[in-house]
């Protein structure tokens, strides 16, 4: 069983925060400014905890009976497909996500499409699917 979660990529802005709140932290301490220092501490914790969270809020789960699409934490939404009822996964990257290893892959079959967007190892999860299909 394999599971694929959405790009860190997605949050690239707020794991840019969160470095310069830790950055702020440490300078805030060199210059005996402990309450200061803790407060950004503290701020980039919680920051960093809540964009892993939402990160495996969506996710595939590549099962042996099929795709398993799961969605949301408190309220969850679980979407399962068979691998018989896919008749084709395509990737969708610009040069840039290419680069940074994420796309779209949009799943196609007797079914309204399935469109997972921002997703880590775009190709790995298509050859995954394909392997998947043919066994």
């Amino acid at each position: 069983m394999r599971r694929f979660y959405i790009s860190r990529w997605k949050y690239f802005a707020g794991y840019a925060l969160v470095a310069i709140l830790v950055v702020a932290s440490i300078w805030a301490y060199d210059k005996a400014m402990d309450a200061l220092g803790m407060i950004a501490a503290v701020i980039a914790v919680f920051l960093f905890v809540v964009f892993e969270v939402l990160i495996r809020m969506k996710r595939i789960i590549l099962a042996d009976a099929g795709l398993q699409i799961v969605d949301g934490i408190r309220s969850r939404k679980i979407t399962n497909v068979a691998y018989e009822h896919i008749s084709h996964v395509m990737v969708e990257q610009s040069v840039l996500q290419r680069l940074l290893g994420f796309g779209t892959v949009r799943i196609v079959g007797n079914f309204p499409d399935i469109l997972l967007e921002n997703f880590s190892l775009p190709r790995k999860i298509e050859k995954a699917i394909a392997v998947k299909r043919k066994i």
